[in-house]
């Protein structure tokens, strides 16, 4: 029932909030997928660690096998850990590599070497997704023994 003289008064989205709701939304979707994309990279580093501590320990047991030192190489140059040039594993382009305690040669190339008594050159590998760490590993000086000591960045398993 409506009085003579009051206005009827429609109740809805006006074309302005309507248009600000979708932006909104659109933004946070945007939010969402960009986070997503970054858990992606994370997993990738993650991998990557993992792949790295395997050749780390191939390098171990190679030295040990055969009588001889292995060394492992870590070029940022070339973005490549490699055993002796005969195995190589990429760098992703959005990972660095840290060394701490790690040798290095003339050229600045950071280096792990095992020896074929069970030894090593000992150190800690840090893998960094833009200054933040995503995994460590630390070899044993005596032992040459590859521990993972953390891996602890961006939330994704």
């Amino acid at each position: 029932m409506h009085r003579m003289g009051q206005k009827h008064q429609q109740r809805g989205l006006t074309l302005l909030e309507l248009v600000v709701v979708l932006v909104l939304l659109s933004v946070a979707v945007g939010l969402v997928f960009q986070r997503v994309g970054g858990t992606s990279e994370v997993r990738e580093a993650k991998m990557f660690a993992k792949e790295l501590a395997i050749l780390l320990k191939k390098a171990r047991r190679t030295a040990v096998n055969s009588g001889g030192p292995v060394t492992v190489w870590i070029s940022a140059a070339e973005r490549t850990c490699s055993i002796e040039e005969d195995v190589r594993l990429e760098i992703p382009e959005f990972v660095r590599i840290d060394g701490k305690k790690v040798r290095h040669n003339e050229e600045g190339i950071p280096y792990i070497r095992f020896d074929p008594d069970g030894g090593s050159s000992g150190g800690e590998l840090i893998v960094l997704i833009d200054q933040v760490s995503v995994a460590a590993m630390r070899i044993d000086m005596f032992t040459a023994a590859i521990q993972n000591v953390r891996e602890d960045a961006g939330g994704a398993g």
